[in-house]
């Protein structure tokens, strides 16, 4: 075995490990906003709308 053939495979495992930790990183920040992020949206957006549907009800009453 060579020693650039060890150096190249040194290399590619190293590739792989900060490939494989920042996938991870990704999918820990993909995973929160799945799990506290979206539902927090959805609360607000639905919120909102009923805020407004009942401001649009009392204007059409005044």
């Amino acid at each position: 075995m060579n020693k650039d053939t060890g150096v190249v495979i040194l290399a590619i495992i190293g590739f792989f490990v900060v490939l494989s930790f920042v996938l991870g990183l990704l999918g820990s920040i993909f995973w929160v906003a799945l799990k506290f992020i979206f539902p927090l949206l959805v609360v607000i957006g639905a919120a909102k709308l009923v805020t407004c549907h009942v401001e649009n009800k009392k204007r059409k009453y005044n």
